[in-house]
């Protein structure tokens, strides 16, 4: 006994409909994956920008550090001359 209605006429149909509606979706959700990677991309670029501003802040703080160091040894160096020229003067 043969059915009344063959499975292939039921089944192409559909199978027609869930490729149609297939496509759209998958061209959405590329757009939707291109989406997330550029604006992942945009964060990445956006914390290498901070990473290296904290470093350039950091650098100057080392910097002024080592100024302020050059300039109590400069006067450390003045009072230890004045010192010294006043000792030998006080020898004579």
């Amino acid at each position: 006994m043969e059915p009344i209605i063959p499975l292939a006429a039921i089944l192409m149909p559909v199978m027609l409909f869930a490729i149609a509606a297939l496509g759209p979706l998958l061209l959405i959700a590329l757009i939707v994956w291109v989406g997330f990677r550029v604006v992942r991309g945009g964060n990445r670029r956006e914390e290498s920008l901070n990473a290296q501003r904290a470093a350039q802040d950091e650098l100057r703080a080392l910097m002024s550090g080592m100024e302020k160091m050059e300039r109590r040894i400069e006067n450390l160096e003045t009072i230890l001359l004045e010192r010294g020229r006043s000792g030998a003067a006080e020898r004579l």
